[in-house]
């Protein structure tokens, strides 16, 4: 009869405890947050939501905000606060992936690696790696590939063999010309050999490697990483390599990979190179924008990765130029700049043309209508990142 109690004595005590959370998550009002424009194009801010926590609490609350007003992490179920999976977070980050998941929900369940997904008009296709150990310390590194052609319907599964003695491998990008499917694969010995890059080209039709390409950049710089199409189902036929020294330095080089010929391009940068621990770089249509901020303000150059040896010159704004007195970060996306920002205690987005500094859009953060009145409220806000 006692253990009967205890189970009875442990389920009321659960009860009350989710009770609990839902009463406080009802009875503790959150501020009601949302993005107004102050001037330039409404549709610029149409899909922005900006990421960050309210310092209102006695532990920070993760905020969402966007025109429509904030969302608070508090305000989802304690289920999906406790079993959010990494695939839900693509779908919410990537609205080319929830398109995919719209029309093939089969092919796309179990794939969680953003960078190996592509798509055109006939094929969706994903590549992930996988290691298989082979006992007494050797293994195998394999390339798995899961293509869907979309005007027949036929799905087909290939496996690689690429490398027997890297420990760790990841896929930075999948393209697919001429019926060949590029994989741009890095493999890795994790007991610190090297690095090294491949082009692994695979023939759709029958799984046959066409060729495995090793990419060396030039001189002493090792690669540090790879930039590819924003829309990461977008297809491309180059993809932009970081190159690096390593140090505090950070000095290093930014080259264009040309999928079908196997030819690297240095792409010219302001000054005398390309600093790797500085700045954010992003790939929209071909076009490669580069941006680095500090709180006084931002810097930023734009060209098309076709024109690499074209000389250009990096513009500058101040964060006095952008009626802030500090800049919070700043990000490149869809060939425009994105700049959070602060005044006295008002969060501020500014968006604007990295070609010439033009200004498309201001926006600020406001309190709602149905907001308490509390003083400060909008200083305890502090932003992160931006979904766009």
């Amino acid at each position: 009869m006692r253990r009967y109690w205890l189970s009875i004595t442990l389920g009321a005590l659960a009860f009350l405890g989710l009770g609990g959370y839902y009463f406080r998550a009802a009875t503790d009002r959150m501020p009601d947050y949302r993005l107004v424009t102050k001037s330039g194009d409404e549709k610029v801010a149409e899909a922005l939501t900006l990421l960050g926590a309210y310092a209102g609490r006695r532990e920070p609350e993760y905020v969402q905000i966007s025109g429509e007003g904030s969302d608070y992490r508090r305000e989802q179920s304690l289920y999906e606060r406790s079993f959010g999976s990494r695939s839900q977070y693509l779908f919410e980050r990537f609205v080319e992936l929830r398109k995919l998941k719209q029309d093939h929900r089969q092919f796309m369940r179990g794939k969680t690696d953003a960078a190996g997904f592509y798509r055109d008009e006939k094929w969706v296709a994903y590549a992930t790696t996988e290691r298989h150990e082979l006992g007494s310390g050797y293994s195998e590194m394999w390339l798995k590939l899961d293509l869907l052609n979309e005007t027949s319907g036929k799905r087909t599964n290939y496996s690689v063999n690429f490398s027997e003695s890297a420990s760790f491998s990841y896929v930075y990008d999948v393209q697919l010309i001429d019926e060949e499917l590029h994989a741009l694969v890095l493999d890795e010995d994790g007991r610190g050999g090297e690095r090294v890059l491949r082009d692994i080209v695979v023939n759709v039709s029958d799984g046959r490697v066409v060729r495995s390409d090793e990419i060396k950049l030039s001189g002493d710089a090792k690669f540090s990483h790879a930039i590819s199409e924003e829309a990461i189902t977008e297809p491309s036929a180059n993809v932009v390599l970081i190159s690096a020294t390593g140090g505090k330095s950070g000095k290093g080089a930014i080259y264009a990979y040309d999928y079908k010929e196997g030819k690297l391009a240095e792409i010219t940068v302001p000054g005398d190179s390309y600093n790797a621990n500085e700045g954010q770089l992003s790939l929209h249509h071909g076009v490669l924008t580069s941006v680095f901020s500090n709180k006084d303000g931002v810097s930023f150059w734009s060209k098309p990765i076709e024109q690499a040896s074209a000389a250009i010159q990096a513009h500058k704004l101040t964060a006095k130029e952008l009626g802030a007195d500090k800049i919070v970060f700043a990000t490149p996306r869809n060939n425009r700049i994105y700049v959070m920002k602060r005044k006295l205690d008002i969060s501020q987005i500014a968006v604007f043309d990295p070609n010439n500094g033009a200004s498309l859009y201001e926006g600020e953060v406001v309190l709602g209508g149905d907001s308490l009145p509390v003083s400060g409220e909008l200083s305890k806000l502090e932003f992160h990142g931006i979904r766009y």
